[in-house]
């Protein structure tokens, strides 16, 4: 998102094109200027550049899975269990909390 003054840009990814259409682009500007208090000129382009909200969540489950997965195969007791009855841990099975 870009904003200037009281244009906003968006840009929607390639894959999602088929998502924008005039309809859905006056209802989100309507919802945009409700909630900037103030009239908003919205423009929709296709692109890749920018973060979208989906793949920040992706990049912070990523990290976070990440994480567990180390932290599981760190574990003492983990260790300790697996060495004992050469079990071996699922890494597939481990989703953070």
């Amino acid at each position: 998102m870009e904003q200037s003054g009281e244009s906003v840009t968006l840009v929607l990814r390639p894959d999602q094109a088929h998502l924008q259409s005039d309809k859905a682009q006056q209802q989100l500007e309507a919802s945009l200027s409700a909630v900037m208090n103030h009239p908003v000129h919205l423009t929709i382009k296709t692109g890749t550049e920018g973060t979208t909200p989906l793949e920040l969540r992706e990049q912070l489950y990523s990290q976070k899975l990440a994480g567990a997965i180390e932290n599981i195969n760190n574990d003492p007791n983990i260790q300790f269990i697996c060495q004992r009855f050469a079990a071996r841990v699922d890494e597939d099975s481990i989703r953070p909390l």
